[in-house]
């Protein structure tokens, strides 16, 4: 006996209007089956949003059972719906398309528990006779962007471990730093696309803060030692163990460190401090991490500094 479904042999009889019938019921057997076993969510609905059928895992995404969800509005499960209906694409309105497919979009659901639900959905209207349909098709992405979170955690916890690693290298003396802190500000830079990358220090009684180590992009050009008096707000922001940062030199509320910093021809940048000693009494000694774009803008802000501030 065979084991093929009977939807197998479509077309394999001669035609009768009783063979007809047959496979007609068929196709509509393998199509509910299409639907229901589907691992999207899918509804279908008229015009006005009234929900006419919804599969297995559309209720598992919104929470509810069928017989919940079957002849209420979709609004309270979609509420972008209404929003969908305004456009007047997919059928919905005054359009006169017969069928359109949507390309895929993200959306929000909304669970029973009211929880909201990131959603990628797919729309279809179907036309029979004078009756226009909608069909959604829906995916929950929660763990996809669970796992997107997960990695770009991942990279940020990354990145503070090669800086706690400087920053445990460089609280000794200028002979701790070798090739593998050059490495690793090389790692940060490429990571971050950033043009130059420095390792910081201004000794006791020195008012001289000095690069002692760096990795630069190609033709990017060297750090040059600058003076506390040069970029004094940077300067106070470091010694008080504080990080500061800029997306554009206008952001700088010190008129003399814009000055500065213009002439080194940076553009945007962030610094963190990486040991900040007590006061001595001719000034304080530090030692600083800074990333700096020179050739374009680079977007700092709380977010992206956050995972990089250590101390």
């Amino acid at each position: 006996m065979s084991t093929e479904p009977a939807f197998a042999h479509f077309g394999q009889r001669s035609f009768t209007q009783t063979t007809y019938d047959t496979d007609v019921d068929l196709v509509n057997r393998f199509f509910r089956l299409a639907v229901e076993q589907s691992p999207c969510g899918v509804l279908v609905l008229r015009e006005d949003g009234t929900i006419l059928l919804v599969n297995p895992e559309a209720d598992n995404i919104f929470g509810y059972v069928s017989e919940e969800l079957l002849y209420r509005n979709v609004d309270h499960i979609l509420p972008d719906f209404v929003q969908w209906r305004a456009t007047g694409r997919w059928g919905l309105s005054d359009a006169t398309a017969s069928q359109h497919t949507e390309a895929i979009f993200i959306s929000s659901g909304l669970h029973k528990s009211g929880a909201h639900v990131p959603l990628e959905i797919s729309l279809s209207t179907v036309t029979e006779g004078r009756a226009r349909f909608l069909v959604v098709s829906a995916t929950d992405i929660t763990e996809r962007i669970s796992l997107q979170a997960r990695i770009a955690a991942a990279e940020h916890l990354d990145s503070e471990r090669l800086i706690s690693e400087l920053a445990v290298s460089f609280s000794g003396a200028a002979d701790d730093i070798d090739d593998a802190i050059t490495a690793s500000l090389r790692r940060l830079g490429e990571a971050l696309q950033i043009d130059r990358v420095v390792l910081w220090r201004k000794a006791v009684g020195s008012s001289t803060i000095v690069p002692e180590a760096s990795w630069l992009r190609e033709h990017t050009s060297p750090p040059l030692p600058v003076t506390v008096e040069e970029i004094p707000w940077v300067a106070s922001n470091i010694q008080r163990g504080e990080a500061c940062w800029f997306t554009d030199l206008e952001e700088i509320p010190g008129a003399v460190d814009r000055e500065t910093l213009r002439r080194m021809g940076v553009r945007s940048s962030a610094l963190f401090p990486l040991t900040v000693a007590t006061d001595p009494p001719d000034g304080r000694d530090l030692s600083a991490l800074s990333f700096c774009s020179l050739t374009s803008e680079t977007a700092w802000t709380p977010a992206v500094v956050g995972p990089l501030r250590l101390i």
